[in-house]
């Protein structure tokens, strides 16, 4: 039985304000939650759906007050420890609800879109931990799997008995084997299929470290006519080429950690000045420096 969150009624977030700190703890209460859904793979009893569904509510909430949920989504604390499977469905979800945000979804249609986010790769629990980190090759039966996950979680989640046809449905069409939506697809399975490439492609495995931000757009770029219009435009004004944590070379030599994003100004973020005289410096605020480069 699912029960909605009450719709007069928003999540209790605390009185601090949204913080790097914070939003990890926000992350990482869904986090264990998606981590539970590996239950949805095997012979467990009835699954919780409605703890899961007030997990994507509280993080609904946490991204309606700032960003920092977004940019924790991207770089999680303990990302090593954490099932990676259960990561990967927490960074999507996050990004999706953020998408969804951005297109004007109600409440009730943004739990779920994020729903169906949390759960498109759910049958990959049956991979193992070591494929699916890049670690060792897939086997045969496992290689199959991914290949077809879609169509299998979909399978895995009518027979569980989820009482949502739209989650379901989207969650079958949102990746072809080429890993681009279903020909035909709604707005919310191509908004997965579009999120879920940028969270692979952001993704670290053994082959590979993670990309950045910019490089993961890039390729996506290059199919660009894979994707539908809407969900590649959500995608790219969301993101940024320099996102809070990541390490810059300023036109004065000086490098810098990103601090926090100017959305009107993408390439002049607010910095924090490393080295001897440590500093904070808003690029908005001072155009005669710039980004130099980005450093890995």
């Amino acid at each position: 039985m699912l029960r909605w969150p009450s719709s007069d009624r928003e999540p209790t977030l605390g009185s601090e304000p949204a913080s790097p700190e914070s939003q990890a703890r926000v992350f990482e209460s869904l986090l264990g939650v998606l981590a539970a859904t590996r239950r949805l793979a095997g012979d467990e009893p009835e699954f919780d759906w409605t703890r899961l569904l007030e997990a994507l509510d509280h993080s609904r909430a946490s991204l309606d007050g700032s960003d920092e949920l977004f940019w924790v989504a991207h770089t999680p604390p303990g990302a090593e420890e954490a099932p990676a499977l259960a990561l990967r469905q927490a960074r999507l979800a996050v990004l999706c609800l953020r998408l969804g945000q951005r297109l004007g979804y109600a409440r009730r249609d943004l739990l779920e879109l994020g729903l169906a986010a949390a759960l498109a790769d759910v049958s990959l629990w049956g991979v193992r931990e070591t494929v699916l980190r890049g670690g060792q090759p897939a086997s045969a039966a496992e290689a199959r799997l991914m290949e077809s996950h879609a169509g299998v979680s979909a399978r895995m989640l009518a027979e569980r008995g989820l009482p949502l046809p739209g989650v379901i449905a989207a969650v079958r069409s949102h990746a072809s084997p080429a890993g681009t939506p279903v020909a035909g697809a709604g707005e919310p399975a191509t908004l997965i299929a579009v999120a879920e490439t940028y969270v692979r492609l952001t993704g670290s495995t053994a082959e590979r470290g993670r990309r950045q931000p910019h490089e993961a757009m890039r390729e996506i770029l290059r199919r660009r006519h894979a994707w539908p219009p809407t969900a590649l435009r959500t995608l790219l004004g969301e993101l940024t080429v320099f996102p809070p944590g990541s390490r810059v070379t300023l036109s004065t030599g000086d490098v810098a950690e990103v601090i926090s994003v100017n959305r009107r100004h993408p390439l002049r973020p607010r910095v924090l000045v490393l080295g001897d005289s440590v500093r904070i410096l808003d690029l908005a605020e001072n155009p005669f420096i710039f980004v130099a480069a980005a450093d890995d």
